[in-house]
């Protein structure tokens, strides 16, 4: 893979399992919007009961499936979806599968749920880091826009 294209990743540890973080790509982030909008349509579904008119099954899923068209994961109402422990892990594994692309979205979400607090604290550092969203990057692209993040 191009490095120029896949800038280098962060090693990060969880549940002892040493991994390589990535930057988010767009495709990325066109896939966590997919995500959050497919979660806005599943629990329209699961609010439904088996014996539900057609009818209803109708109304309620449009609805969702029209509301879930304008949610992206980066806003809210979408962003509240990735702060819960499967969005979470979707958004580390986006990040991961890139280099590990047998991880699955289950698994990460079981590291992370095995993982000691300061390896989530890590992660966090990790992921910001990363995607050139932490304290330094923004004041080294500030001090000089020429830079790299």
């Amino acid at each position: 893979m191009d490095d120029v294209l896949c800038p280098t990743p962060i090693e990060i540890t969880l549940a002892g399992q040493t991994l390589l973080l990535s930057e988010l790509s767009d495709a990325d982030s066109v896939a966590l919007d997919s995500w959050v909008q497919g979660q806005c349509v599943a629990a329209a579904r699961a609010s439904l009961s088996e014996d539900a008119a057609q009818d209803e099954w109708d109304q309620v899923v449009g609805a969702a499936s029209r509301a879930a068209v304008g949610l992206t994961w980066t806003r809210k109402p979408g962003r509240d979806a990735m702060w819960t422990p499967r969005g979470y892990a979707r958004l580390v594994w986006q990040g991961l599968k890139t280099r590990h692309p047998k991880l699955t979205h289950d698994r990460v979400q079981e590291l992370i749920k095995m993982s000691s607090p300061n390896e989530r604290r890590a992660l966090a550092n990790a992921y910001l880091r990363v995607n050139g969203l932490d304290r330094d990057a923004k004041e080294r692209k500030e001090s000089d826009p020429q830079a790299p993040a």
